[in-house]
């Protein structure tokens, strides 16, 4: 099984959208100027998004430069990769028969010409977690055979979870990232039991900001209903 350590985790890639202000032109606004000098972001009516991948971010230091000058132009992070990378193969299909009974964040297997790839969680959900055959993806890209077996794992975080785990990226807390993995994918054994800490969990339901809403409506309805009389009094400041 992986092992790992809070040293081990690097940020792998970061995606960022900045609003546009309407009828302000686009060489006015600061974000454009930045992006354009590091990379070619992608412009529409209505807003600014760039990416990083590896090619583009050196180290988690420079990955924090990036992120601390996103937040001072307001520009939103709408996604973050956090990869570890192992000179070692992995067992793809026995790990797959192991945790293919869970509920939640089920496994899928994949093979290709790249090699296996184990994905945990759905394209559609807030996290979801890769493991691949990296050399067999260099391979079947036409690289040069880097002579070793090389897995990588790479936790996918989108909306509603990705201000916790900038965070986390940020503050240095990796510990906590590797908690979150091994606790929400069946890692056991992945990094020191006395490090990690329960994975704080959102339904994916709960990321439409609506739900929550609609969930309080309910509760007040349901209470009106079953007692009119001492709803209306609590709500006036009353008692029964």
């Amino acid at each position: 099984m992986l092992k790992s350590n809070p040293e081990d985790v690097t940020c792998g890639f970061i995606k960022l959208k900045k609003e546009l202000v309407p009828g302000k032109p686009l060489v006015r606004h600061a974000a454009y100027h930045w992006l354009a000098d590091i990379g070619h972001p992608r412009v529409t009516q209505h807003a600014l998004y760039a990416s990083f991948g590896h090619s583009a971010i050196r180290d988690n230091d420079h990955a924090r430069e990036l992120l601390t000058r996103a937040a001072g132009l307001r520009a939103k992070v709408t996604r973050l990769d956090f990869c570890i990378d192992y000179c070692a193969p992995f067992a793809f299909r026995e790990y797959y028969e192991l945790s293919k009974s869970t509920k939640r964040n089920a496994p899928t297997i994949l093979e290709s010409p790249t090699g296996k790839t184990v994905y945990r969680g759905k394209r559609s959900s807030a996290r979801m977690l890769r493991i691949y055959d990296k050399r067999g993806e260099i391979l079947a890209k036409g690289g040069q055979d880097i002579g070793f077996e090389l897995t990588r794992l790479e936790l996918e975080v989108k909306r509603g979870m990705v201000e916790r785990y900038r965070t986390l990226f940020m503050s240095g807390a990796l510990h906590t990232i590797l908690g979150d993995i091994q606790a929400l994918y069946d890692l056991k054994g992945f990094c020191d039991t006395h490090q990690s800490s329960k994975p704080f969990d959102v339904p994916d339901k709960d990321s439409n900001p609506m739900a929550f809403v609609r969930r309080y409506k309910r509760i007040i309805r349901l209470a009106y209903q079953q007692d009119k009389r001492e709803f209306i009094m609590l709500i006036k400041g009353g008692k029964k």
